[in-house]
């Protein structure tokens, strides 16, 4: 089981649920009114106060701000990066990329990880 804070974008009706049913307590920004429009810093502080790997397609800014902290000697807490790629309504992707990251890993074992969810290619043949 892994703690998972899924961001604004990602949809917690679909992949929140379908994780949660994977074994991983998960936190969505978009579960709660009190969560909406939170700045990225104050997403990646949640993150780390909860000791939540954060799964999130902004993958620019949070890269920055995960950079950032490791050059003021901070840790985070893991994130898990959705690519341009991959649509926010490609649930299916994004929850087998999500459940294939974290599988067979610890909590601890995700601390300054930075993971990214592969759009497989179709079989050929």
């Amino acid at each position: 089981m892994i703690r998972l804070l899924l961001d604004a974008h990602i949809s917690s009706r679909v992949v929140g649920r379908a994780l949660e049913e994977a074994g991983h307590d998960v936190y969505a920004l978009d579960s709660e009114k009190e969560l909406e429009g939170m700045k990225d810093p104050e997403v990646l502080e949640l993150a780390i106060s909860e000791e939540r790997v954060l799964v999130t397609a902004n993958v620019r800014d949070f890269l920055a701000l995960i950079s950032e902290l490791g050059a003021g000697g901070r840790s985070h807490p893991g994130c898990i990066c959705v690519p341009r790629s991959v649509r926010n309504e490609e649930f299916g992707l994004i929850i087998a990329g999500v459940n294939a990251a974290v599988k067979d890993t610890s909590q601890e074992e995700w601390i300054d990880r930075v993971e990214w969810i592969r759009k497989s290619k179709p079989a050929t043949g």
